[in-house]
């Protein structure tokens, strides 16, 4: 078996470039699972093997010149602050958007960066959300928004009973990013559906913040936690959805009113790492907060018993925002990793007949926020039950999210008495946990 030298008798390789073992034992231009490199392609068909360690050095010695400074070069590619190869990013003439493809890593290097007079967006994150890198070997200006809106999406309120006494659906139960360091659910959770004469109750969070002992510290939160040299930076998560709102309990066309459907859960803000190779300044803003729940639909009205309300739709978590570069101009702009506020739940539908009416639909759950870094998101508030003694209920209302690396709010439960006849009323969900920002001179990357 050759373990050196030049390796004659090959074919397809591209010269200059390093050539790799394959899965399946062979050798190609592109890496396998483990990227186990074998040496460099020399030309078409042969290549100069890496010497094993302790043996001796790569002779490239009567190698192609060009062979020579292709490969060279491929050794010493800048690493912080990039290469360059996407030329200019300036916003100067219009929006620019990236279209992130639903990739869950999105790297782009310029040799310049200028967001002024208008923002620069994001379309299409993966599910669970996405990282961007920008990486700039040059100046960075911004005094527009980068809009970092790519985190992981927020789950579907459940839907609202449309026959005689038929319950809702639970609000979905949001996702967060494999890259997390642990196995916690950090997604918000959904709310539970309305039923008859009871509405969703309210359930303790369990979408806790990652955790930042052991493997969580290399999550870089602190100017010290550089030293590291690691940059772990992950999508924040997504907020469940409301639970959707019983229908009312008395048959015959128009006896009953139909349950409201629950909100949808807020999106998660992105993961955004900016490298800055030459001078910063930044005045503008980096907006990574996470989105607002939808609120829950009201209840319909019914001549007997209405239909009880959605539950509203948690807040997204803060996205994670990382800034590093060599020369200070100025970083007095702002970063913005709030959690996301929820959305309220539905009103009650009332009942228009007279006398005291029929069950009503239960409202539905408000769907919980979604976790971050350092902050949990909030539970999600009760629905309430359609047989009190009032004519209707009130939704409850928005909950805050969390400020940087603070919890999100519980979400409220419904307020006013619950309905004879008329339906429960939704629950409002719970704001998302807040994010986490960390902006600082580069002192250990290169």
């Amino acid at each position: 078996m050759q373990i050196a030298g030049i390796v004659t008798g090959l074919s397809g390789l591209t010269p200059g470039a390093v050539v790799f073992l394959t899965n399946a034992g062979g050798i190609s231009s592109v890496a396998g699972t483990y990227r186990f490199p074998l040496g460099v392609a020399i030309s078409a068909t042969a290549m100069e093997m890496f010497p094993a360690p302790a043996r001796r050095p790569l002779d490239l010695a009567g190698v192609n010149a060009s062979v020579t400074s292709t490969f060279l070069n491929s050794l010493v590619v800048p690493k912080f602050g990039g290469t360059g190869t996407d030329g200019v990013l300036d916003t100067s003439a219009g929006v620019i958007n990236i279209n992130l493809g639903s990739a869950e890593y999105v790297e782009k290097n310029y040799t310049s960066i200028n967001i002024v007079t208008n923002n620069l967006t994001f379309t299409n994150p993966a599910a669970k959300g996405t990282l961007v890198v920008l990486r700039c070997s040059g100046d960075c200006t911004i005094s527009a928004t980068i809009v970092a809106n790519f985190g992981a999406a927020g789950a579907a309120g459940g839907a609202g009973g449309v026959t005689v006494g038929q319950i809702g659906t639970d609000g979905s139960d949001a996702s967060d990013s494999d890259e997390i360091l642990d196995t916690v659910i950090h997604g918000g959770l959904g709310g539970d559906c309305g039923e008859v004469n009871s509405g969703g109750s309210g359930e303790a969070p369990i979408t806790a913040a990652y955790t930042t002992t052991g493997v969580g510290r290399l999550y870089p939160i602190s100017t010290e936690d550089l030293y590291r040299r690691m940059l772990h930076i992950v999508p924040a998560a997504g907020a469940g959805g409301g639970g959707g709102g019983c229908a009312g309990n008395v048959a015959g066309a128009g006896n009953f009113g139909a349950g409201g459907a629950g909100g949808a859960g807020g999106l998660g803000g992105g993961a955004f790492l900016l490298e800055v190779k030459g001078t910063i300044n930044f005045t503008g803003t980096i907006n990574a907060t996470g989105a607002a729940g939808t609120n829950g639909a009201a209840g319909a009205i019914g001549v007997n018993a209405g239909g009880g309300g959605g539950g509203a739709g948690g807040g997204g978590a803060g996205g994670y925002v990382v800034v590093l570069y060599n020369t200070l101009t100025s970083v007095a702009g702002t970063v913005s990793v709030t959690g996301g506020a929820s959305g309220a739940g539905g009103n009650a539908g009332g009942f228009s007949g007279v006398g005291t009416g029929s069950a009503g639909g239960g409202g539905g759950e408000g769907g919980a926020g979604g976790g971050s870094v350092q902050g949990t998101g909030g539970a999600g508030g009760s629905g309430s039950s359609g047989n009190g003694s009032a004519n209707s209920a009130t939704g409850g209302v928005s909950a805050a999210g969390g400020a940087e690396g603070s919890n999100g709010v519980t979400g409220n439960a419904t307020t006013g008495v619950t309905s004879n006849g008329g339906g429960g009323a939704g629950g409002g969900a719970g704001g998302g946990g807040g994010g986490e920002a960390l902006v600082a001179q580069n002192q250990w990357f290169y």
